[in-house]
């Protein structure tokens, strides 16, 4: 006789309406951008990029990412309370773990833009530098609209900025 399949016990800390909400989130940010992806003019992007601020899937990131993190903080915070301890701790270890995650890496690849941009187009580097500073000193977005600096390869840090801006 065939023996029955197990079923499989659904991750409890996966939550697949959140998941799903990522997928969009992902989508709108390729519609965003997907005019830029290609060397040419596209005339059928370029009409569907007059529908959307090209931000609504860095929003709806964000919005994900502060549901995330006030859920994960708030039992943590209930916990170290009912031990008779204050909540300092709970935001310490928070805002750690998160600057051991991203930092190393952030600063990797802003290494490696600066590299490359010193082999490919030393002329521009001193704009690179001024980018770079704000990217990893974390306020590329108020660099960009306070002092409308020269092209540079940061400008992809902004939302990491305001992200850490949030968390702060």
């Amino acid at each position: 006789s065939a023996q029955p399949r197990k079923r499989r016990v659904p991750d409890v800390t996966r939550n697949e309406e959140l998941d799903r909400l990522r997928a969009l989130a992902v989508v709108a940010t390729v519609y965003a951008h997907i005019a830029d992806l290609w060397l040419w003019k596209v005339p059928f992007l370029e009409m569907l990029r007059q529908y959307s601020g090209g931000y609504d899937g860095v929003l709806l990131f964000f919005t994900i990412s502060g549901f995330v993190i006030s859920a994960s903080l708030l039992p943590k915070f209930d916990a170290a309370r009912a031990k008779g301890e204050g909540t300092t701790g709970v935001l310490l270890a928070f805002f750690c773990k998160r600057l051991f995650r991203i930092t190393p890496t952030a600063t990797a690849w802003i290494m490696i833009l600066l590299a490359i941009i010193y082999i490919i187009s030393p002329q521009n580097i001193a704009a690179n530098l001024y980018g770079a500073r704000a990217a990893l000193l974390n306020y590329f977005n108020i660099y960009i609209v306070i002092l409308d600096p020269p092209p540079n390869m940061f400008g992809l840090y902004w939302s990491l900025s305001l992200e850490e801006q949030f968390y702060l």
